[in-house]
């Protein structure tokens, strides 16, 4: 049920809520970088922890 306050309803679940006032161009730009975003942060810290443990090793000798 959506209200004057909440027009994306209860749920919040407006479409446009996030780039509301925005440049219309810059919703699926958005998108694409959470998504991006989503996919490479597993990998770097995988990527990265290698790195990590050798620096923790060589300063705790």
């Amino acid at each position: 049920m959506s209200s004057p306050r909440d027009p994306g309803g209860a749920s919040g679940s407006s479409p446009t809520a996030p780039a509301a006032g925005a440049h219309p161009d810059l919703g699926p730009l958005a998108a694409a970088y959470v998504l991006i975003l989503a996919a490479f942060r597993p990998l770097a810290a995988r990527l990265v922890q290698p790195w990590i443990t050798a620096i923790a090793k060589r300063t705790s000798t």
